[in-house]
């Protein structure tokens, strides 16, 4: 299913990535940082964390959530990010897969969520 975004509907990115073994308290710490930012965004609609498990395939995916796509794009390109996507290095393996989509849609092409995601 192709990305879909739509201007002045609410934007939902998903992003997933490995972990490398054993820097897994790093990573959360990372996500805890970088949750905390997205939050000082306008916008910003909310996060969940969907942890390693077999509907993940063993990744984690980070959900973020923004009123409008332009408010999505600030988030994305800002310095803050950045600055926090450097971090990474050391923390994940192989490549970060991410989606974007609009409205409903993008519910139904996530993993099976579990009540209890963030």
């Amino acid at each position: 299913m192709p990305d879909t975004i739509e201007d002045n509907k609410p934007v939902t990115v998903s992003i997933a990535r490995r972990v490398l073994k054993g820097k897994e308290s790093e990573y959360e710490a990372w996500l805890r940082r970088t949750i905390s930012a997205a939050r000082q965004f306008p916008g910003h609609l909310g996060v969940d964390v969907l942890r390693p498990s077999d509907q993940t395939g063993g990744d984690y995916v980070l959900i973020v959530r923004f009123d409008s796509y332009a408010h999505q794009k600030d988030w994305e390109a800002s310095d803050t990010r950045a600055k926090l996507l450097l971090e990474l290095g050391d923390l994940t393996e192989g490549d970060t897969r991410v989606k974007k989509a609009s409205g409903l849609e993008f519910w139904f092409s996530l993993p099976e969520v579990p009540q209890s995601a963030t």
